[in-house]
C-alpha cells in the first residue's frame, strides 16, 4: 500500500499536514473507507471537513491559487498538487497552503434580520442626524458668544509711558 500511494503535504494555519494520497494507477478499493476521495483535493477537504463544493476549499502555491481551477480537470490537479509536495516536502516548511471553511463554520445571516436591519441603519442615521444638528448649533452658538465677548470686553493698550491702562 505504501508503494501504490503518493504523500500531499501542505499548511493549514499554523499546522503542517502529511496526508497519504492513492496514486491514479492504484485501484480505489483500498481507499474504501474514504469513500469519494480519490483526488488530493477530495482527500484534503475530506480530512479536514470541508467541502470542495461553493468555494469551501482553495489551495494555494507561492500566492497563486491551484484549486479550484475550472480549466483543468481534477486529476491534473491532483498530480500537480502531488508532484508539488514531492518537491517541497523536503524542505522546512510546504509550500501549498489551504484555506477554506470548515462545514457547519459558514457564516450565515439569521432569518428574519432583514427587517431588523433597515429599521438600524434608520435610527443609525436618525442617530447621527441628531448629534450633527446638536453640534452644529452648539458651534455656532459658541462662536457668536466669543464673538459677543470680543465686542464688550477692550483690550488693554500702552500708555505713552509703557505702562498698561485700561479705558474708564
Amino acid at each position: 500500500l505504501r508503494e501504490k500511494a503518493c504523500v500531499v503535504c501542505f499548511r493549514y494555519g499554523k499546522q503542517n499536514y502529511f496526508l497519504s494520497v492513492p496514486s491514479s494507477s492504484s485501484g480505489a478499493s483500498a481507499w474504501s473507507i474514504f469513500k469519494k476521495a480519490s483526488t488530493a483535493q477530495d482527500r484534503i477537504a475530506y480530512v479536514l471537513g470541508m467541502s470542495t463544493k461553493n468555494g469551501g476549499l482553495k489551495i494555494l502555491h507561492k500566492g497563486m491559487v491551484l484549486y479550484p481551477n475550472t480549466k483543468r480537470s481534477a486529476s491534473e490537479i491532483s498530480n500537480q498538487l502531488i508532484d508539488l509536495s514531492k518537491s517541497s516536502c523536503k524542505g522546512a516548511k510546504p509550500s501549498l497552503v489551504v484555506m477554506g471553511t470548515r462545514s457547519g463554520k459558514e457564516v450565515t445571516s439569521a432569518p428574519g434580520t432583514a427587517s431588523h436591519s433597515y429599521r438600524a441603519v434608520f435610527f443609525s442615521l436618525f442617530q447621527w442626524g441628531i448629534t450633527f444638528l446638536f453640534n452644529t448649533t452648539r458651534s455656532v452658538i459658541g462662536g457668536i458668544f466669543l464673538f459677543a465677548k470680543s465686542l464688550f470686553i477692550l483690550p488693554a493698550h500702552q500708555d505713552d509711558d509703557g505702562d498698561r491702562q485700561r479705558d474708564n
